[in-house]
Order: structure tokens, then sequence, then C-alpha cells
């Protein structure tokens, strides 16, 4: 059975040799056009999954299916994360091929001046102001063709009539199977009811990563079954490739660094004695907020007073001027924060004695390569082999190539440079 809330569902005569000869050219083109008509994009996210896991012996050999589409099929050098390198920014990031800052969602919590209230995962399926893009099933079902989502960072925002045409509620306890058998049962429609775009996610390597740590043999199970999953799609795929052009694209959203328990930051008390500022604890950064700039200046000057005084490296307090160009964090906006306290790598902001948990993520995607997540592909719109790796904001621009939107629908944000020489 299947953990579904909500479910939408719209709905001769011969000829002489030489002149069938002389029309080949033609039937070719034909065929190809309706080849890329009837072609089905799917795209997993392996929440989590760092490109560093496939270089783990211990892991690697428990993902065969991941490690035969990286050495037989496309595969990416690393897939680098947006800033900040958290689930919910480089999720929506790579449905919108846009950064954090364009479409709203600048962490997995922070807080907005004008709902007046901190954000909360899945928060736009009741309040759709949180998220300010359209993801690219947007622009799919504009253009007739059919998206069918089995769990996406808010996926379940209402975009009225281009809505996607199937989605499921999102169940963190549903199975893995579950997910996976409703994707081939998606594939495995007639042409015509079948959709052109599926999405699908799963949380587990994540969530095993973040409790047990990036060596763990709880690590390695995780992978392991999500693995043997991909594997099944994947037979589904090739035992239908005569009838059917699936592309399969594989991602994730981020990697994952082993933090130091013993050492958390604590949250800094100047900022927890002031009631005119409000300050939101997203693990690796703080993000300040307040209305008045003399009140954020007095305490950007005392937050470094007194790390100066503490020799305290750990982290480090910028305000807005001073934000790196590659967060693109340039634009002033009500949930973009006034100040941020950043922390370098493996230390996060935690008031307990001993951190609860050994891995996380959500650290500027420059400071480790860890960060990276990964990018596989198969299917007969690639070709084998390596790309460099590359920002997920660019994702969109290949999913809206694969599926055949204009390329007048791909914000300047996302390019399909990455891919060149490796599409057909």
């Amino acid at each position: 059975m299947y953990h579904a809330a909500v479910r939408i569902i719209r709905s001769r005569t011969l000829i002489q040799l030489a002149f069938a000869i002389t029309l080949l050219p033609v039937t070719l083109l034909v065929n190809a056009e309706q080849n890329q008509s009837d072609s089905t994009t799917v795209v997993i996210s392996i929440d989590g999954f760092a490109n560093h896991y496939l270089n783990n012996p211990k892991l690697a050999k428990v993902a065969p299916n991941l490690i035969e589409m990286r050495s037989k099929h496309l595969a990416s050098d690393g897939l680098t994360p947006v800033f900040p390198s958290k689930t919910f920014p480089n999720h929506i990031s790579m449905v919108t091929g846009v950064y954090p800052q364009t479409h709203g969602i600048v962490q997995n919590k922070f807080y907005s001046k004008t709902l007046k209230k901190n954000y909360s995962l899945g928060a736009g399926r009741e309040q759709p102001k949180w998220l300010s893009a359209k993801p690219i099933w947007v622009e799919a079902e504009k253009a007739a063709k059919a998206s069918a989502i089995y769990f996406w960072p808010e996926s379940e925002i209402d975009h009225g009539e281009y809505s996607p045409t199937e989605f499921f509620t999102y169940k963190h306890n549903t199975p893995n199977a579950d997910r996976i058998e409703q994707i081939i049962d998606w594939l495995n429609r007639d042409k015509h009811k079948r959709p052109k775009l599926i999405f699908g996610y799963f949380s587990t390597v994540d969530s095993a990563g973040h409790t047990y740590g990036t060596n763990s043999d709880e690590l390695a199970n995780a992978i392991f079954e999500v693995d043997s999953l991909i594997g099944k799609l994947r037979a589904y795929i090739q035992a239908n490739a005569v009838t059917q052009n699936i592309n399969l694209v594989i991602v994730s959203d981020h990697g994952m660094v082993d933090i130091d328990r013993l050492n958390p930051i604590a949250d800094p008390q100047v900022l927890l004695d002031n009631d005119q500022l409000i300050t939101v604890n997203g693990q690796t950064q703080l993000y300040v907020y307040g209305d008045q700039q003399v009140v954020l200046d007095a305490a950007y000057r005392q937050l470094i007073a007194d790390q100066l005084a503490e020799k305290d490296k750990r982290y480090q307090i910028l305000k807005p001027s001073e934000y790196p160009a590659h967060w693109h964090f340039d634009k002033q906006s009500d949930v973009m924060p006034d100040l941020i306290l950043n922390a370098h790598p493996p230390y996060v902001f935690d008031n307990e004695k001993v951190v609860d948990g050994k891995a996380t993520h959500g650290y500027d995607p420059q400071a480790t390569i860890q960060l990276d997540g990964i990018f596989l592909a198969q299917g007969p719109a690639f070709k084998a082999g390596r790309i460099n790796a590359f920002e997920n904001v660019h994702i969109y621009a290949l999913i809206a190539k694969l599926i055949g939107l204009d390329d007048e629908v791909v914000p300047p944000t996302s390019s399909i440079a990455p891919f060149v020489g490796k599409l057909k």
C-alpha cells in the first residue's frame, strides 16, 4: 500500500524502392522527433549522498548500481551545492535554476520579516509565499508535459492549474520500496498516459550519515538499500529500452562531514541578551535579523570584540557587505539575514555540551570537497564519460533540455554548458 494523502490525476500502399530510399532521411528525422516527444525523464535525489562515498571502498562495494552508472554512463566529478549546503535550499535550487536569495528558501531554518515567523520544513504547503520562484514542473505543465512527484521539498505548494499532474504528500516513514514501485508504475503506463517528468526522493542515506557518521555500518546499510532499489529501476528501464525512451538522472543535494561533537559553539551571549534581534540557529550558521541598523551595528562590533578576546577561530562573523560572492547573498529581502555567524567544519552551533549526531552539512561549499553531492545519468539522451564538477543550479537547464522546454524558460543562472559534448 502507498502512503498517499494527496494524489491528483488530470488527465497502404507499397511504394517504389527508390522513392522509399529518397524519403529515408525524412523518415528518420520524424522518428527521432517522435522518440523525443515520447521520452520520460526520471530524476531521483538521494539526500545526503556525498560524492566521496563512491571513493570509499567500504561504501562503494554496497553501491554496485551507482558505481556502474559512474563507470559506464555519464558522471560528474561532483555536484557542488549552493550556500548553505542544506537540504531545502539545494533541492529547490535544482528545480528552479536560481540561488536561494532568489527562490526564497535561504536555509532549512530562517525568519521572514514580512510573515513575522520562522520557516519550518515544508511550510510552503500552508503559505506559498515562502517560495518566490517557480519549479520546473510548473513550466512542464504549462507545456502540456505531465509531471509526477513522489516527494521533493516544497513540491506540495499549490500552483493552480500548473501544479504537478500527480504528487504525494510527504510522509517521512513511507518505505523506499513503495516510492520506486510507484515510479515504475508511472513508467509502465501507456505512452499517452505516462508522465514526461518524474521526481523521486530518498532521505535514509542522509539520516544514517547524520546519526552514525560517514564511515558507519548503518550508513553502508542505507546505501545498499537505496542502491538496490535504483538497480530495480534500472532493470525495468533496460528491459523496456526498445519500446520506451527513459532518461535517468541521479543527484544528491549535498555531501556530509563528520563533526566535532565535543566542542560545539554556544550562541554568543550578546545575541541571547538582545530582545531587539532575532537569531535563528541553523546548526552551521546563525542567522541574525533586526529592524534597527544601529542595534545591528552594535551587536556586530561586540561579536567581533568577544571573538577576538576569546581567540575563537571556529566561526566567522559577517555583515551583508562581507558575504562572499559565491554565496550569492547580495540581494536584500525580508528573509535575508542582517548578520551571519558561519561555522567552519567540523564545528557546529549548539548549546549542549555534546552534540547529538556525528555528521552534518550546511557549511560553505568551498570549505571542503566533502560537501559535494553526486550526478549520474544514463539513457538515450546521454553519452558516456566524465564531466567536471558543476553547481547544482544547472540541473534545471539539463531537465528543460531533456523534456523539450523552450530555452526562454531557463533562468540565466542555469546553463546547459556543463553538459556540452555529452548530450546526443
